[in-house]
This record gives structure tokens, C-alpha cells and sequence, in this order.
């Protein structure tokens, strides 16, 4: 089963349970397949996550993002050219 479908599944499974609340998947903001190029590293990790959050019986969407986990190499390149810079 695709994470899509549980989703879809799971979604609608809550919301028969208790239609009084507000419904959260909780995943990291990463893009399908097809904007792969967008996420940190061009990482592909089975989310889509505009897609997941399309889903009916999802309320709301909430991004977790840790930029200085994402991009290290990139955060270290500049602390080099920044040290090389002084000297």
C-alpha cells in the first residue's frame, strides 16, 4: 500500500471515529517524484506532500523543516569561504 492510500484510508477511518476534530498527518514537507529537484538534497522519501494533504477528510497541513539538518554541505562551504575570507 502507497503512503497515498493510507492516507486516504486512515483520513477517512478517523473521521468516521470522531468527525469533532481536526485531522493532522504530520509529515515533513518534502515534494512527490515529480518536484523532487525542489526537496533538500533532491531527496525522494515516498511523501508528496501536497498531495497528502489534499486528502478530504485532512484539515490542515503543518511543515516540519530543519534547514541546518538539509543543507550541511552547503551551510559548511560557506563557513570555509567566510574563514578563508579573514585571512
Amino acid at each position: 500500500m502507497r503512503l497515498q492510500e493510507w492516507v486516504i484510508e486512515m483520513g477517512a477511518y478517523v473521521k468516521s471515529i470522531d468527525s469533532n476534530h481536526l485531522l493532522e498527518i504530520g509529515l515533513e514537507g518534502f515534494y512527490g517524484e515529480d518536484k523532487k529537484q525542489i526537496n533538500p538534497g533532491y531527496q525522494l522519501i515516498g511523501t508528496d506532500f501536497i498531495s497528502n494533504n489534499l486528502v478530504h477528510h485532512v484539515d490542515f497541513a503543518t511543515m516540519h523543516l530543519y534547514p541546518e539538518q538539509w543543507y550541511v554541505r552547503h551551510i559548511i562551504m560557506i563557513m570555509f569561504s567566510l574563514i578563508n575570507e579573514e585571512k
